[in-house]
């Protein structure tokens, strides 16, 4: 959203940075036309899906994708429409390592203008985190290699966190 004209012109040649921060992606303001005309596209198809591919991996990652699906429910009469966000990451092309369809990874918003701002808020989110977080080396280097997220600056995952911490 563009801020108001009154903050601006307090902000005065701070404007533009503070603006970014408003902004969908940089350059892109977030107006309501911009978020109806997404809404309106999105309408269109059922399931959409944007990924983020890594060559060569990134702390074992070889990508992360994310699913906005559009579902509509039908309680008596009335028909109400909603936006499913789901995060997955791969680790390799055999199977995700986190599916989109993981408690944690999913979430369900409405379909509208604050809705889709929540869900495109949420995907970021949860995308970032995947992307700082990576994969455990330690387990990466087992001979039976597993993929987990390592826990913050610890450079291992819960699993090696505890091991370390009790052994």
């Amino acid at each position: 959203m563009a801020i108001p004209p009154q903050l601006a012109c307090k902000l005065s040649d701070h404007a533009a940075a503070v603006q970014e921060f408003s902004n969908l992606a940089p350059g892109i303001p977030m107006t309501n036309q911009m978020l109806d005309d997404m809404l309106e596209t999105l309408s269109l198809q059922i399931i959409w899906q944007v990924q983020s591919v890594f060559s060569p991996p990134v702390d074992g990652l070889v990508r992360i994708d994310v699913y906005f699906q559009i579902h509509e429910q039908k309680i008596g009469k009335a028909v109400t429409k909603y936006i499913r966000v789901g995060v997955g990451c791969w680790g390799g092309m055999d199977h995700p390592v986190i599916s989109h369809g993981e408690r944690d990874f999913q979430k369900r918003f409405e379909f509208d203008r604050q809705g889709l701002k929540q869900a495109i808020c949420f995907a970021q989110e949860k995308a970032q985190n995947i992307r700082r977080r990576g994969f455990c080396e330690p387990c990466l280097k087992r001979e039976s290699p597993e993929k987990r997220l390592r826990v913050g600056d610890t450079g291992v995952c819960a699993l090696c966190l505890l091991h370390k911490a009790v052994f």
